[in-house]
Formats: C-alpha cells, structure tokens, sequence
C-alpha cells in the first residue's frame, strides 16, 4: 500500500488521484466505444460535457457533505459555508455522487434532446463500473474506505496515516473493485444479448447488483460514518437503493416478458 505512486520534494503523484485517471480514460472509452455500438449519437454526450461535469462536481460534493455533515456544518458561519463549497481546496468529493450528478444530467439533456435515455443508461452504467474498479484500486493504495479488523486469511496489515487500525483489516476497497469487474463482465454479457431489444434492462440489472454488493460490503468496511443502531447509513441506503431497483426490474420483466 502506498498513497504516493511518485513521491518527490517537488513533484507528488497519489494513488488515488492517478488511478482515478486511469477510471475516467476507461470511462470515456467505455462510453465510445459502446455508443458506437448501441448506434448512439456521441456529439451529444460531447456537447454536453460540461453540462455533465457541473452535475457531477455538484452531486459528488453533496455526498460530501452529507456523508461529514458533522465537520462541515459544525456551525453556520461564512468560513464553514466556504469550506462547504471550496471543493478545489480540499478535493474531496465522492465518485459515486459524481456518476450520480452526471446520470441526472443525462436524463434532462435526454429529455430535452429526445435522446433515448435508457440506451445511454445501460452504456453508462457498463462503462462507470470501469471507472469504479480502477477507482477503488487507487482507494486501496492511498488507504481510503478501509475494512474493519478481522483475524480472518482475508485481513492485511496497512501502514498508512489515514487507517486508524494498527491490525490486520478487510481490504474492502479489493472487494469493491472486483465486484464492479464482475458486475461489469456480467452486465456487457447482458448487453449484447438484449442489444436494441430491452433498453434500461442493463441499467436496472447493474444498479440492483452494485448497491446489494455495497450494502454487503458496508458490514466489512471499518472506516468513520454515520450509524444507526449498528447498521452503516450508506449500507443503510445501498440497500433501499437496491430493493427499489429490485422492484422495477420485476415490473420490466413483467412488462417486456422476460423470462
């Protein structure tokens, strides 16, 4: 584990931040590449870059500051207003607010365009399960979104300052990142099967999958959040989450008879 890739005097390059880059390059060729396939016009995706990049900066500190509503909002001032807002101070913001934002913008530009939304919702949910495990590599590296201690032939030892455990952990962010590929392999299998027969079925399948997997992952992960009796509030919601995209996959498969 080493949160710098390069560590120099003068010139420092984390983990996170470099395999964040790495899961917005796969992103981006994801998301040409299985829009090409899909017969999706890509000059809208690209002339509402900015359009996506605004939602998702917005969305992903959102998550931020629910998430560490104790730090930010410890007291209502103008200094405490600005260290909410100051993201590019900080850098703190979450990728999954981030996809989030940027799936909400989707859906309006489609709506205003007449795209087809749920075409450009399973190519963009494929294509940002790329970008999540490259994501939560770089997360295991820097130390972020670490597990709890366990005894278990799955806990490493972790040396870094943002782990507050000197023990043996769940290396969660590992998990995360395979259950994204598996997620992903899964979901591009889907794909090609119901290509242009069942748009948004693909969309539906990854998000029930992902959030049932993140609220599994929520009873190893052993970093600081809110809890309610000894549930996580992002497990907590990972599984609200995953029980109402297990409804309308039920109704989706009623409707289009899917066996």
């Amino acid at each position: 584990m080493n949160p710098y890739l390069i560590n120099l005097s003068q010139f420092k390059i984390s983990s996170l931040l470099f395999f964040t880059l790495v899961g917005f390059f796969t992103f981006s060729t994801l998301m040409t590449w299985l829009g090409k396939k899909s017969r999706l016009r890509l000059q809208f995706f690209l002339d509402n870059m900015v359009f996506f990049i605004i939602g998702g900066l917005i969305m992903g500190r959102v998550f931020v500051l629910v998430a560490n509503y104790q730090v930010f909002f410890s007291s209502f001032d103008l200094s405490h207003l600005y260290k909410a807002i100051a993201f590019w101070s900080d850098k703190e913001i979450s990728i999954i607010g981030f996809l989030f934002g940027m799936f909400i913008v989707l859906k309006r530009q489609c709506f205003l365009h007449q795209e087809l939304f749920n075409r450009w919702a399973d190519v963009f949910a494929i294509s940002s399960l790329g970008l999540l495990s490259f994501y939560n590599i770089g997360n295991f590296l820097y130390g972020a979104n670490y597990g709890r201690i366990t005894e278990s032939f799955l806990g490493i030892m972790v040396n870094s300052p943002i782990v507050k455990y000197t023990l043996p952990i769940y290396p969660t962010q590992l998990f995360a990142a395979l259950y994204s590929l598996i997620i992903g392999i899964y979901a591009y299998r889907l794909y090609k099967k119901y290509r242009h027969k069942y748009d948004g079925y693909v969309y539906l399948q990854v998000c029930f999958l992902f959030f049932s997997c993140r609220f599994l992952e929520s009873f190893f992960r052993g970093d600081d959040t809110i809890y309610i009796w000894i549930l996580r509030m992002p497990g907590i919601l990972a599984a609200i989450l995953a029980y109402i995209f297990f409804k309308q996959i039920l109704k989706f498969e009623k409707k289009y008879k899917i066996n």
